[in-house]
């Protein structure tokens, strides 16, 4: 391959011989120009006059490049007659692209041009933003100016929004929309952190000039009302011959002959890095993106310090005399010109860029699309892309990767001008191309402490064909006209009514469909803290856990936002309020530390003391909200009720309570806590609606042309991609996520096969899937298949009630009136013999005959339902029934009493003692020690029956009814009689 057809790096000594980096100390900007009167001091609301003097060297430099531009602008403005030729393409069904007008340009136009951006000027406001950076962007233009969409963070704007905001602009008298336009706060902190002197504090000076401007580029277009009539959202128009539709790029193209500045090195989370070279990265048009042999890679040339040196002093824009001069912008432009002359006697310093990447989900690499590109993307050069470069591109592209910005922005706001480059990395962030699923969370720990298994993911596919009892997923990507991406959807998801948003927001939704990249993404979007970010790549695609502690705060954190914003969207409806301030009271017990310290800073109560005294003084303060909430309900709106509080439910439940869930509805028990979960609420799911689950597949992706990928084939078999550490994962973990991502009913149980004709099963459950081979070969993990079952538990059948028999003391002779038989004692002994020898009657009872059938084969010791309960008692597994608590309140005033009664009252021989009170402390405690000891051992006896059912040798339980161990068994029964104290303390029952 030659080197035009691959990639190039920076090299630090060509950067130093180009003078583009270590040239020592720089002379500051010496600017004196009047500034533009977009760019005047009142128009930055919300900068200090020493901040603002720091800005002025870019703002001088801005408005001299503004000038400069006046040619562009002058195909922008006048706004009537450009949106007079864009209607006709429109009516006319012709691509709306800004056809350049240069020649036909005169002076009254020119004077129109600048007058008009004079009038932009009186509705616009520019700000510094703090957060913009923490998503990745530059600059940005937002369509509303005012209210809730202005304060920072800047919340996302929809399309309703800005029409509505536009109709009250227009009922105010305005003729055209007011704007507000911020560029990211590290410019100002830059140029206060770097000497004057240095080369970086030029290159932030330079790079704030250039984004200002760059801004202006969007100002022109999207100040018109009528912006959003020749697309989808956030669309801009084509212009001139550039293949991608991004007015801000178009308009630093225009100035720099056809480049646009970027820098040359970035770092994951840093827009710009103002210590590394300032670039001329090349703004392709449709000559070169027309060719069916478009090309792999592109050149970039480094920006020397001397340049930007020059266009900072005065002297510069002196040469080019006056700016109102008709022929003013040629010249400007001319002598902006960036040098690519490989032969000037100061060398350029080079790089070569990739116009392809390789997209996170997928596996080939494809054309870099970032804005509506009118290009074409020949796949015979794709093709040609060695192995080697494609691995090298994955590897490069892995810790920098932001899954699914766009430069189109389909979000109402201009965020273009973010680190999408990432120099030389060239990443996609178009529309999803190719189906993926995510990744399977990892859950082995391998036993061996030497052993650390790897967390590098494989790929793998599953087919699945439904039996009839499910219903077959769906392909169509949403119910509603949202042109939002699926994937974002996940996380900005409102409902028409607020049980609708709740649900939305749910723990099980955001456990169900969002991963560690889609939470981290969306938090830094939101400006919620994201928390420590995994550094394993299957980590990082793995669905956020219920079950992790962090992943559980970071959840909470999100819900939170989330009812921030419902108490905005309801703030007229108190049932609605309730309901939210409820959910937010349930979702308290899971919150971090840091965010309770939070609320406690932001309510105005202490934030002093330990976590603990800071949970109790912020959970009362919630359920103080909450109180107040349910009042004003109340008041005011009688007729509604008031809704019943969230239970935390199965979020708590014990294993064994989810045994006794599934048992009771007669479901397979499979899964992981989290998939026990999932199927206990999919259960409920299907209850309520009296059916099973629409199983609409929404995240499936696009293809190049914007359609839907179809997740079914021709013959009815579903397919689905994901990332899987099969080192890291057992059989269970990938069993319990194809059951979220397929939706397939909560009576299910699911077979993943391998191999050729299904030979072999994926298991046992518990195995990691590395350990798992056909033949000791390696599993093709892309060829897996899966089926599914209803395996309903059969009821088993009512045990037969204890029927009380008699049964004599041994030695004392039997009456035949005993049993109520005959009354011939003789016959009925000596029938009991002879049934003893055949069909194994014994002598001292009375049992319905046998049957001669061979004995069924030994079951499995099971524990009696009175003994089990009295074990999920002891434990705190369930809760006591009221007469349980009675009985423990009775017995524990019974402990009382024999504590006070000299010699605890228990001596039979001495009568008397009962109404004597002790007469010493060290008397009670001895007595109130051996009642200890009693309990503890009849606990340890329950402990021990109830957990080994069927072991020989186990002593009976400990009596403690009062009855004293030594008195006749007849005297025993009497007393059980009288007080009817049975093994379940409800009357007697059972064997006498």
């Amino acid at each position: 391959m030659s080197d035009e057809n691959s990639s190039k790096y920076w090299d630090t000594a060509e950067l130093e011989r180009a003078g583009a980096i270590n040239t020592g100390p720089v002379q500051a900007p010496d600017l004196a120009n009047e500034l533009h009167p977009l760019l005047v001091r009142e128009k930055w609301t919300n900068v200090k006059d020493h901040d603002f003097n720091l800005l002025l060297p870019s703002l001088r430099l801005a408005s001299n490049l503004i000038a400069a531009g006046t040619d562009y602008l002058a195909q922008f403005l006048p706004s009537e007659d450009l949106h007079d030729q864009l209607s006709a393409k429109k009516e006319n069904r012709t691509e709306i692209c800004i056809d350049f007008r240069r020649k036909s340009l005169g002076d009254d136009d020119l004077k129109k041009t600048r007058k008009e951006l004079e009038e932009i000027a009186e509705d616009i406001e520019w700000r510094l933003n703090k957060t913009l950076a923490d998503n990745g962007a530059l600059g940005m233009t937002r369509h509303v100016k005012e209210g809730f969409y202005a304060q920072e963070p800047w919340p996302t704007l929809e399309k309703d929004t800005i029409s509505t905001y536009d109709d009250d602009a227009r009922q105010q008298g305005c003729q055209r929309r007011p704007l507000l336009v911020g560029i990211m706060h590290q410019y100002l902190d830059a140029i206060k952190s770097y000497p004057p002197d240095s080369e970086s504090r030029l290159r932030a000076v330079f790079h704030a000039a250039v984004t200002i401007t760059h801004e202006v580029g969007h100002v022109v277009w999207c100040q018109d009302f009528r912006d959003q009539d020749y697309g989808q959202m956030g669309e801009e128009p084509f212009v001139k011959d550039y293949a991608q539709a991004e007015l801000g790029f178009c308009f630093e193209a225009f100035l720099f002959s056809g480049f646009r500045v970027r820098t040359a090195k970035v770092s994951a989370g840093v827009p710009l890095h103002f210590e590394s070279a300032a670039i001329w990265d090349p703004y392709l048009t449709t000559d070169v993106t027309g060719r069916t042999d478009r090309p792999l890679y592109r050149t970039q040339f480094a920006i020397p310090i001397s340049y930007m040196k020059q266009v900072l002093t005065q002297n510069f824009w002196d040469h080019l005399e006056s700016q109102t001069d008709g022929a003013f912008s040629a010249r400007a432009v001319a002598a902006l010109r960036p040098s690519t002359n490989s032969s000037a006697s100061v060398p350029v310093a080079t790089a070569r860029a990739r116009n392809w990447t390789v997209p996170f989900q997928g596996r080939k690499p494809e054309w870099e699309r970032r804005y509506k590109d009118r290009g074409k993307f020949p796949d015979a050069a794709i093709k040609t892309i060695p192995n080697t470069e494609i691995e090298k591109v994955k590897e490069e592209l892995r810790p920098h990767f932001k899954p699914y910005r766009k430069g189109e922005n389909p979000f109402g706001e201009d965020d273009d001008e973010d680190f999408e480059d990432l120099g030389e990395y060239g990443f996609n962030l178009s529309a999803y191309q190719y189906l993926d699923d995510g990744a399977v969370k990892m859950d082995y720990i391998s036993e061996d402490t030497n052993v650390n298994p790897s967390s590098k993911v494989t790929r793998a596919e599953v087919k699945y064909s439904p039996p009839d009892t499910v219903n077959t997923a769906s392909s169509k990507v949403t119910d509603e006209d949202d042109d939002r991406p699926a994937k974002r959807q996940k996380l900005l998801n409102g409902g028409q009514s607020i049980d609708d948003y709740l649900k939305s927001t749910s723990v099980e939704r955001l456990t169900g469909r969002v991963t560690h990249e889609i939470a981290r993404d969306f938090c830094i979007g939101k400006h919620i803290e994201p928390g420590p970010f995994p550094t394993d790549e299957a980590l990082q695609r793995s669905k956020l856990s219920a079950d992790d502690k962090v992943d559980r705060a970071l959840i909470e954190r999100i819900r939170s936002y989330h009812f921030r914003n419902a108490e905005e969207l309801w703030v007229n409806d108190p049932l609605a309020l309730v309901k939210i301030k409820q959910q937010r009271l349930a979702s308290f017990e899971h919150w971090d530390s840091k965010d309770v310290k939070d609320l406690c800073i932001i309510q105005g109560l202490p934030k002093f003391g330990e976590d603990q005294r800071l949970r109790d003084r912020a959970r009362r303060w919630l359920r103080m909200d909450l109180a107040d909430a349910k009042s004003i309900l109340k008041k005011d709106f009688l007729s509604e009720p008031l809704p019943p509080d969230v239970t935390s439910d199965y979020d708590t439940w014990s294993f064994a309570e989810f045994a006794t869930f599934f048992r009771t509805h007669n479901l397979p028990q499979w899964g992981d806590n989290a998939t026990l979960r999932l199927r206990v609420q999919r259960f409920r799911d299907e209850q309520y609606i009296g059916g099973l689950l629409d199983r609409t597949i929404l995240e499936i992706g696009l293809d190049d042309n914007g359609n839907p990928i179809d997740r079914v084939d021709d013959h009815g078999i579903e397919h689905y991609a994901f990332d899987v550490a099969v080192e890291r994962t057992t059989v269970q973990a990938l069993k319990g996520y194809l059951f979220e991502l397929t939706k397939i009913p909560a009576d299910q149980d699911i077979k993943i096969y391998f191999g050729a004709d299904r030979q072999n099963t994926l298991g046992p459950d518990d195995a990691p899937l590395s350990s798992l081979s056909v033949s000791g070969a390696k599993i093709d993990w892309t060829s897996l298949e899966m089926t599914t079952e209803a395996l309903k538990v059969p009821t088993p059948e009512p045990e037969s009630p204890l029927i009380p028999v008699f049964v004599p003391r041994a030695g004392l002779p039997r009456s035949g009136t005993d049993d109520g038989g005959s009354g011939n004692g003789g016959s009925a002994s000596s029938s009991a013999g002879r049934n003893r020898s055949s069909t194994g009657h014994c002598d001292n009872c009375v049992c319905p005959p046998k049957n001669t059938d061979p004995p069924a084969p030994p079951t499995a010791p099971k524990v009696e339902p009175p003994l089990k309960r009295e074990y999920d008692l002891q434990h705190g597994n369930i809760e006591p029934t009221f007469r349980e608590r009675m009985k423990s309140i009775s017995q524990q005033g019974s402990a009382l009493d024999k504590v006070i009664i000299a010699g605890g009252g228990i001596d039979p021989l001495r009568p008397h003692l009962k109404n004597v009170i002790a007469n010493s402390t060290s008397e009670m405690l001895d007595t109130f020690q051996d009642i200890e000891e009693l309990q503890e051992e009849k606990e340890n006896r329950i402990d021990q029956l109830a957990e080994n059912p069927g072991m020989p040798n186990l002593k009976p339980l400990v009596d403690t009814d009062g009855i004293p161990k030594d008195s006749p068994d007849n005297m025993a029964r009497v007393v059980r009689r009288l007080s009817h104290v049975g093994p379940q303390g409800d009357g007697f029952s059972g064997v006498l």
